[in-house]
């Protein structure tokens, strides 16, 4: 890029957003009571059979960098910028008050007899199997455990277990190094996708041979996410097909069919560029997308089939969420006011009172980006100014900003996939945050967004009068001291004092006192929420419903069909349902009021929805009736003494529809294992607790259920929920 467009870039740039952390989940351990038959198998990749080949093809219609070289340039402007706006800030910590439960009854459990009854006519010509609790048909997502009609895969640490539906045990495990852990797995037919992050321990150097200069550096502590990709056709002998390595935490991943697609992030410095394979991507691989990035977004696709792939880096702001259709892969990007923005407001309010000059030369700085040069002119100023002159400047500019109010975003960047086909669409942006990916979802052809949107106010504070006495006088002084030195000769010491004469100490002249002021900015805690709709031919927000629940937040959000649902809580928990039949006029049909609040929710047919969440400290599990949206009804519930980790991971959730069953682990006081709540008859009803320490998922195959632990899986009967057998992670 020439040197006209990187001056461009950084005139545009100045409104960056703030870094948001990700978040690490511990797998915990839990003692066993049987030993396998039959030494498992263990593998530890080595050498692959073949080496992933890349597909190269250049993208069109965006800005690529021709060189090594032009990026280095970039990257360093842009991190002079961001080393100057790096201002984040982050909305204080709201605490909760729970609402007092209403008395809705709850059902007795079930029988186990009746339960039997009930389930007797179930049969399948095909296996039953529980996939991942996902949210888009047809788009997998990663996850600890998958399973198939021959076998388990669970992970733990940095193990990956093959356990043997038929067998009962383990029958291979596959063990990566120490450094590395895995954070899901995916199973295309017998083909096992297992992703792992490590974090850097050693710098990693890059040297570009055409380009002298251009030494690229991924520092200590920097993420690195590996695909390993293993044949599974023989469970008990696992073969190692390939790996691929990416610089960056990863973000998510999706698979659609025999196609992966992997998304990290890795933050933009002046030295840093993702690699492949411990290979530099080509400069034509990386996109500038946003004027003063923040990260590279690194998009690999991979085709499991072939064992080929495509990547790509695109400069944007951090992310923090993913979502993908079957067609399309949505990147979202949450920012809070950046600094910048709140000094050029108090740069242009300030210049309403400051002398014509000093205004025209802070603007002329402005309008070129030299924000600490603007600032600079204004403290000068300042500083000259008596106290009572200054305190009535700062006044007037507080005054003046108490009128301006910012709000938080979400930015979305949208790509087309087609295998391993990857183009940048385009980007769109919308007023507050989402919560999670349930916040956001594709439908027709539009995109619907639910947001939590907070205020920001702008102030300035100020203090130190100017004192026009000053201290320029320079001191020198010579001090003499004594010094003791024990002197020990045959265990007998003596005491010597000398004289120490120490050198001439300087007083540096003191600087006089002068004018301080500081801009700040502080969130406000009103809230209101939002429920966006964008036409996904144009990338423009065609529709907005806007202060919903003001005062409130989101916490859970599910779109069925031309339906949403959505919870939002403050002291009650109202379940909105959302007309969007006509994405151009969404509106609401109605909604329900019940205690506590829903931080999941789960359809479970077209007139039941499952929501997940608490109530006056404890696990709520809720049953509502949504056949009539303008009349919805809580139908029943469940409080459980405890927690979940379905609370914040979906994928804890598992449904058997066949036996109208859900399985959600627990963790009841010091006990933990996995809960079985039926909900025929338009009811919940507890069939039963199993104890199981540390239960982190189920599964079933056919008739047989797994609740899973790091280290152990225990199957039962799912007719009688009588247990059948131990299997040890070992």
């Amino acid at each position: 890029m020439r040197r006209e467009v990187f001056v461009a870039l950084v005139i545009l740039s100045l409104i960056a957003g703030s870094l948001l952390p990700l978040l690490v989940q511990q797998i915990l351990r839990t003692p066993s009571t049987e030993t396998p038959t039959k030494t498992p198998i263990a593998t530890t990749p080595t050498s692959p059979e073949k080496e992933a080949s890349p597909v190269i093809s250049a993208p069109s219609g965006v800005s690529v960098f021709k060189s090594y070289d032009e990026l280095m340039s970039f990257l360093d402007t842009v991190t002079r910028i961001r080393e100057f706006l790096s201002g984040g800030l982050y909305p204080p910590v709201t605490q909760i008050t729970m609402a007092t439960s209403s008395a809705i009854p709850l059902a007795s459990p079930i029988p186990i007899d009746q339960l039997r009854m009930m389930s007797a006519g179930v049969t399948a010509q095909t296996p039953r199997i529980s996939g991942t609790n996902i949210q888009v048909e047809g788009v997998d997502e990663p996850d600890i455990v998958k399973c198939s009609s021959r076998f388990l895969a669970v992970s733990s640490g940095n193990k990956v277990y093959v356990v043997g539906v038929s067998e009962k045990r383990v029958l291979s495990k596959i063990i990566l190094s120490e450094q590395e852990n895995v954070r899901g797995l995916f199973l295309r037919n017998n083909t096992l996708v297992i992703v792992t992050q490590s974090i850097l321990s050693t710098p990693i150097r890059i040297q570009i041979a055409s380009c002298d200069r251009c030494v690229f550096v991924l520092p200590v502590g920097v993420t690195n996410t590996t695909l390993y990709i293993y044949d599974l056709s023989n469970p008990a002998e696992p073969r190692y097909l390939t790996r691929i390595s990416v610089s960056g935490a990863m973000l998510s991943s999706r698979l659609i069919n025999d196609y992966l697609y992997l998304v990290t992030t890795l933050p933009i410095n002046r030295d840093v560029v993702p690699a492949v394979n411990g290979v530099a991507l080509p400069p034509s691989s990386i996109i500038v997308i946003d004027p003063v990035p923040t990260a590279y977004t690194i998009v690999l696709a991979v085709d499991l089939g072939r064992l080929e792939y495509s990547v790509y880096s695109f400069m944007t702001s951090y992310n923090s969420w993913l979502y993908m259709s079957l067609t399309r892969l949505y990147v979202a990007s949450v920012s809070i006011p950046s600094m910048y923005e709140a000094y050029k407001y108090f740069i242009a309010a300030a210049s309403k009172y400051l002398p014509e000059n000093v205004t025209s030369e802070a603007t002329r700085y402005m309008a070129r980006g030299e924000l600490d040069k603007a600032l600079n002119v204004v403290r000068r100023y300042v500083e000259t100014l008596s106290r009572e002159e200054s305190n009535a400047l700062m006044q007037s500019i507080s005054k003046e900003l108490s009128n301006t109010s910012l709000r938080d975003s979400t930015r979305f960047y949208v790509f087309s996939v087609n295998g391993v086909g990857i183009k940048f669409v385009g980007s769109f942006e919308v007023d507050g945050r989402i919560l999670d990916q349930f916040s956001m979802e594709e439908t027709r052809n539009y995109f619907v967004v639910a947001t939590t949107s907070n205020s920001f106010n702008i102030g300035v504070s100020w203090s130190a009068p100017y004192i026009k006495d000053t201290f320029t006088k320079t001191v020198a002084v010579q001090t003499q001291s004594e010094a003791q030195i024990y002197v020990c000769r045959g265990g007998e010491c003596r005491t010597i004092t000398i004289t120490v004469t120490q050198p001439p100490v300087t007083t540096p002249p003191t600087a006089p006192p002068s004018n301080v002021f500081s801009v700040y900015v502080a969130v406000s805690r009103d809230t209101e929420n939002n429920v966006f709709t964008i036409d996904l031919s144009t990338l423009k927000v065609v529709s907005g419903l806007r202060e919903l629940a003001k005062g409130e937040r989101i916490y859970a959000a599910r779109l069925l069909g031309s339906m949403l649902f959505l919870v939002t809580f403050r002291q009650i928990d109202p379940l909105f349902a959302i007309d969007l039949s006509d994405p151009s006029k969404p509106r609401v049909l109605g909604f329900l009021k019940t205690p506590g609040f829903s931080d999941y929710l789960h359809p479970l047919s077209r007139d039941l929805l499952l929501g997940i969440g608490l109530e006056d400290g404890r696990l709520k599990i809720s049953l509502y009736n949504i056949s009539d949206p303008t009349n919805m009804s809580e139908l029943a519930k469940i409080l459980v003494p405890g927690r979940s980790i379905a609370l914040s991971d979906h994928h804890a959730v598992t449904i058997d529809p066949d036996n109208k069953l859900v399985m959600i682990p627990v963790n009841i006081e010091l006990s933990s294992g996995v809960l079985v709540i039926s909900y025929r008859d338009n009811t919940l009803t507890l069939i039963k607790f199993i104890e199981h320490a540390n239960a982190l998922r189920s599964a079933y195959v056919d008739n047989e259920l797994y609740t899973i632990s790091s280290e152990l899986v225990k199957v039962f009967n799912i007719l009688t929920l009588e247990q059948t057998r131990d299997i040890p992670l070992k």
